[in-house]
């Protein structure tokens, strides 16, 4: 059989069948009390993400800052909110993008209509699994406290969820290197200026970080008012902006500073209980955009 028509008969089962495998591990997450982390959860999740940001009803809600609907992403973890509201702040010109954490290195997001003209480089600590070279991504391997870049090298950076890892102890998940055994908590002062370094003038930089109440995990730690406002004091612009987004039973809703102030991370790898809230990671975050 030639290869050509191999993969048009071959291609079309697989993605048949992984389909089908896929809505089975749905189905059973959603009858099986929808334990966070359980099996089907992140097909769950996945499928959720993909639906809300592709919903232009739903990105125009995060993009004006209005309240979300109820019950929206219960049981799901902070990417649910943190990839539409990323993705509402990004503009459909052509540009540099610097992603440092990784957190866009997933299909589902990097076929979004919003990174179609970007030149994209991913900077992470470790290779990933699954590069997608053939969509032109650059990959770089290093510690965003300090990249190989020139200054100025990008129109807009993204830092979704990573803030908290720097300084820590990557070695228990990201990393086997154990120059990144670190409890050095006020590295993120470092990434803070570096990327300020590799922003254009105007250039915008996108953070989301776990917020509420300080608490330190070993490998991250949640983030408190203070520190968010250490990172608008270090980067040193007036021109920004702070959004709050806070998990109840209810789902996710926008929120303030205020009412998430307190919120407490449910951290699975330390309590493998159900909380009554269905809470899977973060109860509260903030995301933060600056202007350079």
């Amino acid at each position: 059989m030639k290869p050509l028509i191999a993969t048009k008969i071959i291609r079309p089962i697989y993605n048949y069948y992984k389909k089908l495998s896929v809505n089975f591990s749905i189905l059973r997450y959603q009858t099986k009390g929808r334990r966070p982390w359980s099996t089907g959860y992140n097909e769950y999740k996945w499928q959720s993400i993909n639906k809300y940001i592709h919903d232009k009803k739903i990105i125009s809600i995060f993009k004006d800052n209005a309240l979300l609907p109820k019950n929206y992403g219960r049981g799901i973890d902070e990417r649910i909110v943190e990839y539409p509201w990323i993705i509402s702040n990004i503009d459909l010109k052509s540009g540099k993008l610097l992603d440092t954490g990784s957190a866009l290195n997933f299909s589902d997001i990097l076929e979004h209509e919003v990174f179609v003209d970007k030149k994209i480089t991913i900077a992470n600590l470790n290779p990933e699994s699954r590069c997608y070279w053939e969509k032109e991504i650059s990959y770089i391997f290093d510690d965003i406290r300090s990249m190989p870049f020139r200054d100025g090298s990008f129109d807009l950076i993204t830092c979704i969820s990573t803030l908290e890892h720097v300084g820590m102890d990557n070695t228990t998940m990201y990393t086997r290197n154990t120059k990144y055994k670190e409890s050095e908590k006020r590295d993120y002062f470092k990434v803070i200026t570096e990327l300020k370094r590799l922003l254009k003038q105007n250039g915008k930089l996108l953070i989301t970080v776990p917020f509420g109440e300080y608490q330190n995990f070993g490998f991250f730690q949640q983030f408190d008012a203070s520190m968010i406002q250490n990172i608008i004091n270090v980067f040193g612009s007036t021109n920004y902006s702070l959004n709050y987004y806070r998990y109840t039973n209810q789902g996710w809703q926008l929120s303030n500073e205020e009412e998430s102030s307190h919120e407490k991370y449910f951290n699975v790898h330390e309590d493998k209980s159900i909380p009554s809230d269905m809470a899977a990671a973060a109860r509260s975050v903030a995301c933060i955009k600056i202007i350079k």
